[in-house]
C-alpha cells in the first residue's frame, strides 16, 4: 500500500474519531461523515447497512459514489447477500460477477461494481449491520484496507451505542420515555420527504413504534425489449410487516395511476404484499393525532384551534415528569373527569415513571345560577370525594 493512502487512512480515522467526539451533530450527520471518510481515501464507493429490529433485513442508511439504481435495488437478506452479517465476520470478494453471495447479480452487473469487501458492525459483541467498499476494477484488498475499515467499522459501533446510551439516560433522568424503539434504523435514518403527508404518517408510526423504511426500493413494472422504461418505488416499507404502503392522497387522476402501477407490481411480484393507502384512510389516521380536515371538524362549534397535537403532547411530558417527581415514593391515584379526559389520560399514563392508580368521575355541567357547586353522578370507586371537589390537587395542563 502506498505511503499516500496510508496517511489518508490515519487522516481519515482521526476526523472520524474527532467527530464522535465532538457530539455536535446528529447520528444520520454522523454516519454519512463516516461512510464519505472511508470512500475517499480509498478511492471507492462506499455504504452503510444496518439490521431492522428483527435481524432479518439489512436496510441501506447511507452510502457515497453508488448510483441510485444501485440504492434502491431492494432488501437485503443477510443470510443471501455476501453474509459477513450473519457470520459476523469480514467477507472480500475479488469479482462479483462469479461468486453466488451476490443477492442481486444483474442491478450489481449494471452499476459496473467488481470488487466489495464487506466488515461487519458489532454491537454489544452482536452482529448489528456492515460497512461495504465497491471498486468498479478488479481491486486486491490489502490487510491494511481491511484494518482501516474494522477500525471504521468499531468507531461506527461506538457512536450508535453512545446515541442509544445518551437515550436512555435521558429517559432515567427526566422520566420521560423519550424512544421506545431503540433499533438502529430508528436512530439513523433521516430521510427527505416528497410530500408533507409522507413526513405526518412517518411520525404514526413512530408512534406506534412501527419500524420503517422510506422509499428503500424500485420496482421495474414496464419494458421495451430488455429496457426499463418505467419504475415504481413505494413510499414506506414496513420491515418487521413486510409490507410495503404507497400513500394516495394527491387528486383522483393521480390516484388513478398509482392503482395501475400498484395492480401491475403485484401481478409481477406475486411474494411482495403492497397495500394502497387512500386519501379517506389516511384523513382517519390525521383526526386520531389532530391533524388534517377530519380533525378540525370533530369538536362541534370550534372556530379555531388553540394548540396544536404537538403542544398539548410537550405539556403532557412535563406535566409527567412533575407529578412522577411529586409522587415518587408514593402511590397515587390518577382521577379523571368524564368522558372528555380519557385521551389525555391514555397520553399521560403512558408518561408516568412511578407506580399509579387510575380512576374516574363523572359530574354534571355548572349550575347556570351558581358555579359554586359541581354535583357529582358518579363517585370514584378507589376514593373518597370531599365535599369541597376544589380542595383535591390536581395539575393543570
Amino acid at each position: 500500500m502506498s505511503k499516500s493512502r496510508q496517511s489518508g487512512y490515519y487522516k481519515a480515522v482521526r476526523r472520524i474519531t474527532a467527530l464522535i467526539s465532538s457530539g455536535e451533530k446528529e447520528l444520520n450527520e454522523v454516519l454519512d461523515n463516516i461512510i464519505r471518510n472511508v470512500a475517499r481515501p480509498m478511492e471507492s464507493a462506499a455504504s452503510l447497512l444496518l439490521l431492522d429490529s428483527n435481524h432479518k433485513k439489512l436496510i441501506h442508511i447511507s452510502s457515497w459514489g453508488l448510483p441510485k439504481s444501485f440504492i434502491l435495488k431492494g432488501i437485503l437478506d443477510p443470510e443471501q447477500s455476501l453474509k459477513e452479517v450473519a457470520t459476523g465476520e469480514p467477507v472480500i470478494i475479488p469479482d462479483v460477477t462469479t461468486d453466488e453471495r451476490i443477492q442481486y447479480p444483474e442491478v450489481v452487473n449494471k452499476s459496473g461494481i467488481i470488487s466489495v469487501m464487506a466488515v461487519p458492525i458489532l454491537i454489544d459483541n452482536k452482529p448489528a449491520g456492515s460497512i461495504r467498499v465497491y471498486t468498479r476494477q478488479v481491486y486486491d484488498f490489502t490487510k491494511q484496507d481491511l484494518n482501516f475499515v474494522t477500525t471504521v467499522a468499531n468507531l461506527t459501533s461506538i457512536t450508535i451505542n453512545d446515541h442509544i446510551l445518551r437515550d436512555k439516560t435521558i429517559q432515567v433522568q427526566t422520566g420521560v420515555k423519550t424512544r421506545e424503539d431503540t433499533s438502529t434504523i430508528s436512530y439513523a435514518r433521516s430521510p427527505t420527504f416528497a410530500h408533507p403527508s409522507e413526513k405526518e404518517f412517518s411520525q404514526i408510526l413512530d408512534f406506534y413504534n412501527i419500524e420503517w423504511v422510506y422509499e428503500p426500493r424500485s420496482f421495474p413494472i414496464s419494458w421495451e425489449n430488455e429496457r426499463v422504461t418505467e419504475m415504481f418505488t413505494p413510499d414506506f416499507y414496513l420491515p418487521g410487516l413486510d409490507l410495503y404502503i404507497e400513500l394516495t392522497t394527491m387528486k383522483q387522476s393521480l390516484v388513478t395511476i398509482k392503482n395501475r402501477k400498484v395492480r401491475l407490481m403485484q401481478e409481477l411480484y406475486p411474494d411482495i404484499t403492497i397495500t394502497l393507502l387512500y386519501k379517506k384512510d389516511y384523513d382517519r389516521l390525521l383526526q386520531r393525532f389532530g391533524y388534517g380536515p377530519l380533525a378540525e371538524t370533530r369538536g362541534h362549534g370550534v372556530s379555531r384551534v388553540l394548540y396544536s397535537s404537538a403542544e398539548i403532547q410537550n405539556r403532557v411530558n412535563e406535566l409527567a415528569v412533575q407529578i412522577s417527581a411529586d409522587y415518587s415514593g408514593k402511590n397515587p391515584i390518577l382521577v379523571g373527569v368524564l368522558r372528555g379526559v380519557f385521551c389525555f389520560m391514555a397520553d399521560l399514563m403512558r408518561q408516568i415513571t412511578i407506580p399509579i392508580g387510575v380512576d374516574f368521575m363523572t359530574i354534571s355541567r355548572f349550575d347556570s345560577k351558581s358555579t359554586s357547586k359541581i354535583n357529582v353522578i358518579n363517585d370514584p370507586k378507589r376514593i373518597a370525594v370531599p365535599n369541597n371537589i376544589a380542595t383535591i390537587p390536581r395539575y393543570i395542563g
